[in-house]
Formats: C-alpha cells, structure tokens, sequence
C-alpha cells in the first residue's frame, strides 16, 4: 500500500504547492472511506508539511480517533481550533 502513497507522490512533483495539498487531502479522504487510517495519517502529515491548515489537523484528528490514539487526536483538533475558530 505504501508504494501507491510513493507513486502518487511523484506525480504531484509536477504541481504546484497548493495542488499537491489539495491532491492529498483528496487521497486521504479516500484512505478514510477504506479505512486505511495509517495511510490516511501518512498522507495528512504530508499535506500539512505542505500547508498547515485547520482542515487538514481536523482530517487528522478524526484519523487520530479512529487509530485510539485520543490524546493526538485532542492535540490535532485544538491545532484545528487555533488555526480556525469555525472548525467547531
């Protein structure tokens, strides 16, 4: 599953920086929809080493949850607060 991740990588090398975190917010809400969370918290990371963003740490929060790890999750949905008071 991950040399998908790496493939679909080197595809967004031809993007520009905003497309290619709009490209992975995409891929890990069909990671979600399959239940691949650890794909889908790999792709996330990536994305907001691109551009943090309350969408994506509120992504990354649910994906926390769904992994048991409750208090990344906490951690990410705050980010998701302080960077957007709307995610609420």
């Amino acid at each position: 599953p991950l040399i998908f991740l790496l493939v679909f990588l080197t595809q967004c090398s031809r993007e520009t920086p905003e497309q290619r975190y709009e490209a992975l917010v995409a891929r890990a809400r069909q990671f979600k929809q399959e239940k691949k969370w650890d794909e889908a918290r790999i792709t996330l990371s990536s994305a907001l080493d691109l551009r943090p963003s309350a969408e994506g740490y509120f992504e990354l929060a649910e994906v926390m949850m769904q992994l048991g790890n409750f208090g990344r999750a906490r951690e990410y949905y705050q980010t998701a607060l302080n960077n957007d008071s709307a995610h609420r």
